[in-house]
């Protein structure tokens, strides 16, 4: 059974689907390639219920071509077309509802145990943050170690039962309100709004 040295809480937040998400995408672990954000909800294409996300990505040559190759192969994946500046990648989780469900309300310690071995793997090249990712999916093992660091009892922890909190929704959604998106069955995209007849005049005078 595996424990790890943990000597202080993770006290910052971090997006909870890039860490425990991203790595059921099926998008093989890059070294040079990662994603910039991730996103539960975006206006249009994605809502916290449709156990979907988005993934956002620097726009360069090497990350198309890689990221081209992997959606190739994948029935999970599909890129967002539009924008110039980044690349957004939908990534359907239609198949781990129960999962996302749990995931979604912060019930990290109920993912099932096939998927929570899919995310230490991903997550092994990062040794720093490997030991926090294990303790928030196996919260039992650790809730003596956690309650010396909080100052709590353990009966609190085990009352709460997880380690961390729910994602926050503000803090994983896409809102940018010069942006409109527009989904199909057969397209999804992302572009930018045109100038309104108003905006375009107040452009003028500027000048």
């Amino acid at each position: 059974m595996t424990n790890y040295k943990i000597s202080e809480p993770y006290s910052t937040y971090f997006q909870k689907s890039m860490v425990f998400l991203f790595p059921l995408a099926g998008i093989p672990f890059h070294e040079e390639i990662k994603p910039l954000k991730s996103y539960l909800h975006v206006n249009g294409l994605v809502a916290y219920q449709d156990s979907e996300f988005i993934l956002e990505f620097e726009r360069t040559q090497e990350v198309q071509d890689f990221l081209t190759s992997v959606i190739r192969k994948s029935n999970r994946l599909k890129q967002l077309s539009g924008l110039s500046r980044t690349i957004y990648v939908f990534v359907d989780l239609s198949d781990l509802k129960q999962d996302y469900f749990n995931f979604l309300n912060g019930n990290y310690s109920k993912i099932s145990p096939l998927l929570k071995q899919k995310i230490l793997n991903f997550h092994s090249h990062n040794p720093a943050n490997l030991p926090y990712i294990h303790s928030f999916l196996f919260p039992e093992r650790y809730f003596e170690l956690y309650a010396k660091m909080f100052d709590v009892t353990v009966e609190l922890l085990k009352g709460v039962g997880e380690l961390i909190d729910k994602p926050d929704q503000n803090r994983e959604s896409f809102t940018d309100p010069e942006i409109r998106s527009s989904r199909t069955p057969e397209r999804m995209s992302l572009t930018y709004k045109p100038f309104s007849d108003e905006l375009i005049k107040q452009l003028s005078l500027v000048q």
